[in-house]
């Protein structure tokens, strides 16, 4: 597949409210956060003269205050025969200027004449075309239905493809350069007509993919033996150069159900009542990783949030001294660690698949509740879902699940609720989502003001 024919990752036009701050120690910053100077750069840099860039928006970026910083755009062009191209470039930045070079560094060059990799040094930039990643060196194979990689891997998944790359679609629907990349297979029909996924393909390192594969394998077993009705997506085929299959999930995420008009109540059931199966099959032999993690999240979104917002700084300390407290439980247990309505399946018989679960480690369990709980807010806030529905499905959903669990839990609810908050209020600024500077106030403001003690009362947050 060449990179003129990938569609666009789902993404968000930046904003005109100017509200973010820059970074001194990165020269290119304020450039690569704004569509028009990053227009400019593409057409001089990336197309140089055998295309031109029509649209720009941001899909996210990751930024490391004084260190780096990553952002994922989507890119309109036009080529210089006329056609329409439509890329997926990263941005990449470091501190480090070399302002003595003046001319950009092309490494690679597409069939379409235009770079797939450049540096620009006055900027300390670098400017990549999806799927080439330097980090993630074996992605294009995968992306480019021409290898065959892919239908190998679809063949030794025993999913059917027609025996031919013209018979499936590979669509891009999650991307973090260096990280991984996620697709979804899609078969056409014989009209040519796309049908439902036939498959999701993941390429991340090798060393990780098999590490989390593991995991997956020992939670599973235990919840097998269990015989409980929940289960953690697992790859139906895995390559030894970091690259699986993982099938359709059974049922809707718990979000297109509550979209749907089905119960907030039996939604909240169902998945009260998988959280509270995965959290009590004992520890499988998962690694324990937890504070350390949960410590460098915190501290990783304290610093994004009071950076795009420093007025908030007193309030992002008293959230975050909430949020520290999650890790002063002494319970570990099984955890899926990413918790959100997307992240949770359900079906008509109330059976339950988890997916994107290789986060799964030993924790304090109230942070999966927390996820599910914050985001479900989020998307009542950002009008997906009824606010009533929303209201109902988090009231069940706690009552259900503490119910299903010992009683001492529930003292951690008031930190994960707020760790939670953070977490969801940085991807918000990473996004740069419509009106994200209002909900970010909103949920660090909530973090810092109501989830302080250690049992958080709903009555007090009303």
């Amino acid at each position: 597949m060449s990179a003129a024919s990938l569609p666009l990752i789902p993404g968000a036009s930046l904003p005109a409210s100017g509200l973010l701050r820059g970074d001194g120690a990165m020269p290119g910053f304020a450039a690569a956060l704004d569509i028009a100077a990053m227009s400019r750069i593409l057409d001089r840099y990336l197309f140089d003269g055998a295309g031109s860039c029509r649209k720009l928006s941001l899909v996210r970026f990751r930024h490391r205050p004084s260190k780096r910083l990553i952002a994922v755009y989507n890119v309109d062009a036009m080529t210089r025969t006329g056609d329409r191209a439509r890329l997926v470039v990263t941005v990449r930045l470091r501190p480090e200027r070399t302002a003595h070079k003046s001319s950009s560094n092309v490494e690679e060059r597409t069939a379409d004449g235009w770079a797939s990799v450049v540096r620009v040094p006055d900027l300390g930039m670098t400017l990549e075309v999806f799927p080439r990643d330097g980090r993630l060196p074996h992605l294009a194979r995968y992306a480019d239905l021409r290898s065959g990689a892919l239908l190998s891997l679809l063949q030794r998944a025993d999913i059917p493809t027609g025996g031919s790359r013209a018979s499936i679609e590979l669509d891009p629907i999650r991307y973090r350069p260096g990280l991984s990349a996620t697709f979804v297979v899609v078969q056409k029909q014989e009209s040519g007509e796309l049908q439902s996924p036939v498959g999701y393909l993941k390429v991340m390192p090798s060393d990780e993919l098999r590490h989390e594969t593991a995991k997956i394998d020992r939670v599973n077993a235990a919840l097998i033996a269990s015989g409980a009705v929940v289960r953690l997506s697992r790859p139906a085929s895995e390559d030894d150069i970091g690259a699986t299959i993982y099938k359709p999930a059974r049922g809707v995420p718990s979000e297109v159900a509550l979209q749907r008009g089905l119960s907030p109540v039996e939604v909240a059931q169902t998945a009260a009542k998988a959280l509270a199966t995965l959290h009590q099959i004992g520890p499988c032999g998962l690694p324990d990783v937890f504070n350390s993690y949960v410590a460098s999240r915190i501290e990783w979104a304290a610093n994004n949030i009071i950076w795009a917002c420093p007025e908030l700084a007193e309030k992002v300390t008293l959230a975050t001294a909430a949020a520290t407290r999650v890790i002063e439980s002494p319970v570990r247990v099984p955890i899926h660690c990413d918790m959100k309505p997307d992240h949770i399946f359900v079906d008509a018989d109330r059976c339950v698949e988890l997916i994107d679960s290789g986060s799964v480690c030993l924790g304090n369990p109230v942070i999966d509740l927390a996820g599910l709980i914050v985001r479900v807010e989020l998307a009542a806030q950002a009008g997906r879902i009824a606010f009533v529905s929303a209201e109902r499905f988090c009231s069940e959903l706690r009552e259900a699940y503490f119910t299903r669990v010992p009683r001492s839990w529930r003292a951690s609810e008031g930190p994960a609720l707020a760790y939670t908050s953070l977490l969801v209020s940085t991807h918000l600024i990473q996004r740069l989502a419509p009106d994200w500077y209002q909900l970010v106030n909103f949920f660090v403001d909530r973090a810092a003001t109501k989830f302080r003690s250690g049992y958080y009362d709903s009555a007090a947050s009303a």
